[in-house]
């Protein structure tokens, strides 16, 4: 989304399970955190916290990852308390968030939680070798949850039925090779 009107209109066609925001966030100059949908410098693309939840709020998702800088910070006004009285599972990030770190945190999260069907605290937490334990980043993200307990259905694309191959026909694309390989000769 490049811009708040974009966002509102997706949001408002959609009932989401998932909001997921990759982008640049800030504090306002009153210290509220907010994602920057536009360009930094146009501040009517700037999106507080309490917008994005007015626009969530008659179908909140089940998840809201904010992953840009400052969007957990502030306590009160960050994501996990704005947000987590509406929406069971919210992360953000308390301080700066490098990009690259930040995307592979999140691709890994899902993968562990949407396809392997871990539960979403262990998803988030687990700690691959690859990651410093040394440096700050791993420890930027602040996870947020409302719920008591949490069941994760991963989907299971169905099979081929038993009448896939008498569906096929073979004998047209056969020929057709045929046919090329007698012209080459």
């Amino acid at each position: 989304m490049q811009s708040r009107k974009q966002l509102v209109n997706a949001l408002s066609g959609m009932q989401p399970d998932i909001v997921y925001y990759f982008g640049h966030g800030s504090l306002t100059a009153g210290g509220l955190p907010s994602l920057e949908l536009g360009a930094a410098r146009d501040k009517a693309d700037h999106l507080l916290l309490s917008d994005l939840l007015r626009m969530l709020q008659d179908n909140p998702p089940q998840v809201v990852w904010l992953n840009g800088c400052m969007t957990g910070a502030e306590g009160f006004h960050g994501a996990g308390h704005q947000l987590g009285q509406t929406v069971p599972i919210v992360i953000s990030q308390r301080t700066t968030a490098f990009s690259g770190h930040a995307a592979q945190l999140a691709q890994s999260f899902f993968q562990r939680f949407l396809l392997d069907g871990q539960e979403p605290a262990l998803a988030l937490h687990h700690l691959d070798d690859l990651y410093s334990r040394t440096d700050f980043q791993w420890s930027t993200t602040m996870f947020h949850t409302s719920y008591a307990s949490c069941e994760v259905q991963t989907h299971q694309p169905p099979g081929p039925t038993k009448d896939a191959a008498k569906r096929l026909d073979r004998k047209e694309p056969k020929a057709l090779i045929d046919d090329f390989l007698m012209a080459l000769k």
